[in-house]
């Protein structure tokens, strides 16, 4: 309400703006509760660029309601006439869009549901799976400070995960350069630094049937990991 009053004393209009904006909301009192339950937002402009348009259709993806309006003038005689055009969504494909978003949005929470969230705890401090390899690895190359990444892969086989378990670290770095996903643990402290000075990253790409297999190397080797209940 401040910022439509500001609004009608800028532009000198004579109107209260409360009673103009319940008006406008056909309210016949204000429901601060209801208000902006549902959001629908309107861009306007005679062009959009196209780092506007790609990041509208990104944000519609993930359920928001944005439009694209193009208004183009023109000028006859001394007249001012405007054509407007809506854009994004295009109204001839907007009904498919909206299902199109309705199955996106379906299937999105169908993967947050089947997301693996056990938390596992491990020398008395808890993890998620990622982190779980990442602190039994450590520890284990503490405990045994193995020389070649040949010793580590005899305690950890390669195919314990069908991602790879080690890479070196610039095949990593590389993976990570190309694709923008960080798919191995990249931090100072994460790398694992061999007596040779080779250096490589541990995955983190660890699915059910990953850390499954994972933890029953881990438990093989003496390790102590129980799920939190």
């Amino acid at each position: 309400v401040e910022i439509f009053k500001e609004y009608l004393s800028i532009n000198g209009i004579d109107k209260n703006a409360e009673t103009e904006l319940l008006k406008f909301l056909e309210w016949a009192e204000p429901y601060e509760d209801d208000f902006a339950l549902d959001v629908r937002i309107i861009l306007v402009s005679t062009d959009f660029s196209r780092e506007i348009t790609t990041s509208v259709l990104w944000l519609n993806d993930r359920d928001l309601d944005i439009r694209c309006i193009r208004y183009i003038p023109y000028k006859h005689n001394n007249q001012i006439l405007v054509e407007v055009q809506q854009i994004i969504p295009l109204p001839e494909v907007e009904n498919y869009q909206i299902k199109i978003r309705q199955q996106t949005v379906a299937r999105r929470e169908s993967r947050e549901s089947s997301r693996d969230l056990t938390r596992y705890i491990f020398k008395g401090v808890e993890y998620n799976k990622r982190k779980l390899v990442l602190a039994v690895v450590q520890d284990w190359v503490k405990e045994n400070n193995p020389k070649n990444i040949n010793e580590l892969t005899d305690a950890f086989p390669q195919d314990i995960s069908s991602y790879k378990v080690f890479k070196k670290e610039s095949e990593a770095i590389d993976i990570f350069d190309r694709t923008g996903i960080v798919r191995h643990f990249l931090g100072q402290n994460e790398i694992i630094v061999f007596p040779d000075s080779s250096r490589y990253a541990l995955s983190n790409q660890w699915g059910l049937r990953e850390i499954l297999a994972f933890l029953d190397r881990a438990r093989s080797l003496g390790c102590e990991i129980t799920e939190r209940d």
